[in-house]
This record gives C-alpha cells, structure tokens and sequence, in this order.
C-alpha cells in the first residue's frame, strides 16, 4: 500500500478533473451520509472483502476514513486478497478538511 497525504491527494484531484480517479470511503454508512469527500464511494470496511472484485480493475484507489486508522485496516484486507493497486489517505476526512479540501454534508 502508498500512503498519500491529504495535500498530495487534493492536487491528484485536481490534475484528474475530468477522469476522476477512484475514491473509497471506508466509514460507516451513517458517517458517510453526515459529511463526505464529493464523488467518493462508500464501502465500509466491515464489508470490505466483497468489495475486492470490484476494485481490482482500477489502476489505483485511493481509500479514506475519518482520520487514517480503518483506511490502514481496509488496505490490508484488500492486499491480502491480492489488490497493489491501493492508496492510503494520510489523516482520512479530517485531514482532508484541514486543508480546505471540499466537504459534501447529508444525505447522499
């Protein structure tokens, strides 16, 4: 797994504009639904492994939590079912909005 850090991470999104890369939300749905990077996808890390099929074909994902520690958790779980394609967001969502990074809030 790559760890990026939320500045690194706001400036991929910015280059990719109009092929927006992969985004994974690895928070609760209920987390998700209050407050969310725009465009991210949730998958919950307790039903990450059905998700690995899924992820597989992207040239990479970059996965987030609320502040880095279940983000770690679901690129394990994700490497250990054979996924490389992985980037972890240092700090998750509250390093993301430290740096002014764009905030979608309710439902989805």
């Amino acid at each position: 797994m790559k760890n990026i850090s939320a500045e690194e991470f706001k400036e991929v999104l910015c280059k990719e504009h109009g092929n927006r890369p992969l985004v994974v939300d690895v928070r609760t749905a209920e987390e998700y639904r209050e407050m969310r990077i725009p465009h991210a996808v949730n998958m919950p890390l307790d039903e990450m492994e059905k998700y690995a099929e899924t992820l597989r074909p992207y040239d990479i994902v970059y996965v987030h939590c609320r502040s880095g520690h279940r983000s770690v958790r679901a690129c394990e779980v994700l490497e250990f079912l054979g996924l490389a394609n992985l980037a972890n967001v240092l700090g998750g969502i509250e390093a993301w909005e430290r740096i002014g990074g764009d905030i979608v809030y309710g439902e989805a």
